[in-house]
């Protein structure tokens, strides 16, 4: 006879890592999103968004996308006029991980939090993402300070 409960024990736990693994690459964006908002006076941001503008978690979006139609955006707050500029696509695992970030013809994949920090840091060192960023950001060098003015 097969055991079903046996599965759904599997799946109960499945569930929690995925849950936890989501959790660590939210709390990758977050920690991230503190830095550049600690020198660009909480006006710059990286965010994982979906198309279309159907809220993510939706049914609806559920059912019409993709996770392909996910990408990341860098996002400026310049006193409440907000644009967003993509700057690479993203997919990300069910389970939370594996994560795969493409920007600049290349593809990374990423299996851990390190690994999700070192291809952000990349991306920021970006040529091509130094471009759209540098639209809105202007970055000074101060001795060892440093700090960004978000141009106005």
């Amino acid at each position: 006879m097969t055991n079903f409960i046996s599965a759904l024990k599997q799946g109960l736990d499945q569930a929690k890592i995925a849950e936890k693994n989501k959790a660590e690459v939210n709390d990758v964006f977050s920690e991230l999103n503190r830095q550049l908002g600690a020198v660009s006076k909480n006006r710059l941001s990286i965010v994982p968004l979906q198309a279309g503008g159907i809220p993510p978690g939706s049914l609806l979006r559920a059912l019409v996308t993709k996770n392909a139609d996910w990408s990341l955006y860098a996002r400026f707050n310049n006193n409440g006029q907000v644009s967003v500029h993509q700057i690479a696509a993203w997919t990300q695992s069910p389970n939370g991980y594996p994560c795969r970030v493409d920007f600049s013809s290349t593809s990374y994949s990423c299996e851990d939090k390190s690994a999700l920090e070192n291809v952000l840091k990349l991306l920021l060192s970006d040529p091509t993402v130094g471009e759209i960023l540098q639209k809105y950001v202007n970055f000074q060098e101060d001795g060892e300070d440093s700090q960004v003015d978000v141009e106005e």
